[in-house]
């Protein structure tokens, strides 16, 4: 899956994102060289906490992709540099 997401920063540690992407999926389950890319959309929402020079976000997305909604939670990982 790739994502092209646009942020923005309501506060320091908190943000609403949305964004086009693709996502690969196999035509046939156990035929993993049969595979097709859909669009999709994503719009979501983090929340940073900052633990030295790392960022932990824990988070909160909607995908749209052919007409169906999916919900993806989950936790990214930043690094500063």
């Amino acid at each position: 899956m790739f994502v092209l997401p646009f942020f923005a920063h309501l506060t320091e540690h908190f943000a609403l994102f949305a964004g086009p992407g693709l996502e690969v999926v196999s035509l046939e389950e156990g035929h993993e060289d049969e595979k097709e890319s859909e669009s999709l959309f994503r719009f979501g929402t983090i929340c940073e906490f900052e633990v030295g020079s790392w960022a932990i976000g824990p988070q909160v997305n909607a995908d749209i992709v052919g007409g169906r909604w999916t919900l993806v939670y989950g936790v990214s990982f930043g690094k500063g540099f």
